[in-house]
C-alpha cells in the first residue's frame, strides 16, 4: 500500500506545473538569491504600521501602473 501511494504521488508530480516550477527555482539558484535579497531583508525589518503601509502603498502603486498599461491596449483589471 505504501509503494502504491508513493507511486501515485510521483504520478501527480509528473503532471503538476508547481512541482516543476519549484524544482527549477531551487536548482537554478534563484531561491537562494531571493532569500538573501536586500528587498527581503528590508521587508522583514519592518514592523507594525510600517509593514502594513509598505504592503498597501506598494500594492496600490503596482496596481495603478498595471491598470494604466492595460488601458493602453484597451483592457482593464477593474471589473465594471
Amino acid at each position: 500500500m505504501k509503494k502504491f501511494l508513493l507511486l501515485l504521488k510521483k504520478f501527480k508530480d509528473l503532471f503538476d506545473p508547481g512541482y516543476w516550477a519549484e524544482k527549477i527555482f531551487v536548482k537554478s539558484g534563484l531561491r537562494d538569491k531571493a532569500m538573501n535579497s536586500r528587498v527581503k531583508r528590508f521587508e522583514q525589518s519592518l514592523t507594525g504600521w510600517k509593514y502594513w503601509a509598505y504592503q498597501i502603498v506598494g500594492g496600490a502603486v503596482i496596481f495603478t501602473i498595471l491598470e494604466y498599461l492595460f488601458n493602453l491596449i484597451g483592457l482593464t483589471m477593474i471589473p465594471f
